[in-house]
């Protein structure tokens, strides 16, 4: 008995509950779900039955009323117009603040779409494979791009990304294959692995010194890359960030990154010219590997180590290292299969230079002739760092014709000493 009468109160408080408790209703053609607010909605997917979808344009207002009450739209619950193939275009309320993962997944026939700017998320997969959308302006409210977000808009040619944002999602715009142009601002910190992969219309990209490391495959097979700018922040390019962009011509790696991960840019087959900054310790396997390389330009005066294969192909490139470094170079494993190595002395001030008071050199300035003081082979560079003149067998005080010479600063270089030398 006592057992039935729990029973009858709880089957009260139940009916209860659904009298007193409106939970989704339609207006206008769209469905929305009450909060637990009861002043704030959600538009949810269209029906109660599975299988129903939103066609041709729709409009999301900032409130909507029902009954005698009036809701202030908030959100785009998840899946709201998942697979909604008929779907053309949508106007959003100023007072949306999210839209969920996968709201428009899989609506091929968007053309267009207006975010407002009080938009603050976009979840994970919330335009995948939205293939007729053609371009997207993302608001300064927005924080976060989610995972997969505009995954597969292949029609999709440019994008203006707000201030705000701080992270751009794993895979976020993989295969936009028409996206031409984005500009990434230097709000951003984080951007996920895979991020633009074959995205083979964008032509070039710069990486703000907000962004600290270029993740796994970043930039993979983004085939008409020329131009990547790489700011002072960077301290990581991961494993085949760069892989496969076949029209990547010059790299210039600033200072501030440590590492070069194996197959960073593996397979790019026109880059010709590398600039290695200064803070590079270590290159992973394969990083330049099927990389025509001409020139590679090293700034460390202590080479960074390289993993297996790390070039290829290189009998005629030519590896300019610091001045006074070349020695340090031909002996480094790795380093040693250039055959063409050759130091920079073009930048090379009173500063750089190194024990200059143990080698003599005099008269300086000079015109004609010079006498020098060294032990060894001396080797004298102009200002582009190109050797112009080899004395060899130097043990004592040697005289110099160096009438052959234009007027202008050179250097002069033995082992590891170097002396400025200016010629009037």
């Amino acid at each position: 008995m006592k057992n039935l009468k729990s029973f009858f109160i709880f089957i009260i408080l139940l009916s209860i509950g659904f009298c007193t408790k409106i939970y989704a209703f339609e207006a206008d053609g769209i469905n929305y779900a009450i909060n637990a607010d009861n002043e704030t909605v959600n538009v949810i997917q269209a029906g109660r039955d599975a299988g129903f979808v939103y066609v041709g344009d729709i409009v999301i207002p900032s409130f909507v009323t029902y009954g005698t009450h009036t809701y202030k739209v908030s959100a785009i619950a998840d899946e709201a117009f998942r697979n909604s193939t008929e779907l053309t275009s949508v106007i959003i309320g100023d007072s949306v603040k999210s839209i969920g993962r996968n709201a428009f997944d899989g609506c091929t026939g968007l053309t267009s779409i207006i975010i407002p700017e009080n938009v603050t998320s976009i979840g994970d997969t919330a335009f995948s494979y939205c293939s007729s959308l053609t371009s997207m302006t993302i608001g300064n409210s927005v924080t976060e791009i989610g995972n997969y977000a505009f995954y597969y808009c292949s029609s999709l040619t440019s994008v203006s990304i707000g201030n705000n944002v701080t992270s751009i999602g794993e895979y976020a715009f993989r295969y936009c294959k028409d996206l031409t142009s984005i500009i990434i601002p230097n709000s951003v910190s984080f951007i996920g692995k895979f991020a633009f992969w074959g995205c083979t219309s964008l032509t070039s990209i710069t990486i703000p010194n907000s962004v600290t490391s270029i993740a796994l495959g970043t930039f993979y097979q983004c085939t008409s890359l020329t131009s990547v700018i790489i700011d002072n922040g960077v301290t990581t390019i991961d494993y085949g960030a760069f892989f496969d962009c076949r029209n990547l011509t010059s790299v210039t790696i600033p200072n501030s990154v440590t590492s070069i991960g194996a197959s960073a840019f593996f397979n790019c087959t026109s880059l010709t010219n590398v600039t290695i900054g200064n803070s590079v310790t270590s290159i992973g396997n394969y990083a330049f590997n099927y990389c025509p390389l001409d020139t590679v330009i090293c700034k460390g005066d202590v080479p960074p180590t390289l993993e297996e294969s790390v070039f290829d192909y290189i009998e005629n490139t030519v590896l300019i290292v610091p001045c006074g470094k070349k020695s340090i170079y031909k002996s480094a494993e790795g380093w040693r299969e250039f055959n063409n190595i050759t130091e920079d002395c073009a930048n090379v001030g009173i500063e750089d230079i190194v024990n200059e008071n143990s080698v003599e050199v005099y008269p300086n300035p000079a015109k004609e002739k010079i006498t020098i003081k060294a032990e060894n082979e001396v080797s004298i560079f102009n200002n582009k760092g190109q050797i112009v003149k080899v004395v060899k067998d130097i043990k004592g005080t040697k005289e110099i014709d160096i009438s052959d010479l234009e007027s202008g600063i050179y250097y002069i270089k033995t082992g590891d000493v170097t002396k400025k030398l200016i010629v009037e």
